[in-house]
C-alpha cells in the first residue's frame, strides 16, 4: 500500500504559498492550508476543489 503524502502549507493564498499550494496539489499531494483571514483562502480552496484531486483542510489564523 502506498502512502498518501500531506503538505503543510503556510500564507497559502498568496505569492508563493499560492504558487506552492497549485503544484503541489497537481502532484496530487493533500494539503494543509494556512492563510491569515480575509487573503483570499476560501477563493484558493474552491479553485483547489473544482480543479484537483486531492484531500485539504484550511486554517486561518487570527
Amino acid at each position: 500500500m502506498q502512502q498518501q503524502l500531506t503538505a503543510i502549507v503556510t500564507g497559502a493564498s498568496e505569492g508563493l504559498g499560492k504558487s506552492f499550494t497549485i503544484e503541489l496539489a497537481g502532484r496530487n499531494i493533500n494539503l494543509v492550508l494556512v492563510a491569515l483571514p480575509a487573503s483570499g483562502l476560501p477563493e484558493l480552496a474552491s479553485f483547489i476543489r473544482k480543479n484537483f484531486s486531492v484531500m485539504y483542510t484550511t486554517w486561518r489564523l487570527i
